[in-house]
């Protein structure tokens, strides 16, 4: 969910709280942010907002993408293609969920 400043709520966004703590290469669980920018298939994320990045997420053809849109409810599969960076998309840039398992993503939710 989205709050009315615009931060991501009611997830445990694990990887940030391990790499504080140095440890980001061993993270498990949910990161979440808003894209910032996709290079060499490494998706830039912020966490406030898009317009800055604070952390990286790899990408590969073999991780799945879901992309779920917020006004019709609906889901479908997706690619890297439709994730949204800020860098295009100003401020209508995409928000995106990953699980992690040892700091590797397993699936990509991407809402647009």
């Amino acid at each position: 969910a989205v709050n009315n400043n615009g931060d991501i709520t009611g997830i445990e966004d694990k990887i940030r709280k391990e790499a504080k703590s140095g440890a980001n290469l061993r993270a498990s669980g949910w990161a979440s942010g808003y894209a910032n920018d996709i290079v060499d298939n490494i998706v830039k994320i912020g966490y406030k907002s898009g317009e800055n990045s604070e952390a990286l997420f790899y990408f590969n053809s073999s991780i799945p993408v879901l992309v779920f849109n917020t006004q019709t409810e609906e889901a479908r599969v997706g690619s890297i293609a439709d994730i949204k960076p800020y860098k295009s998309a100003g401020n209508r840039c995409s928000i995106v969920f990953t699980s992690l398992k040892n700091g590797v993503p397993l699936v990509y939710v991407v809402y647009e």
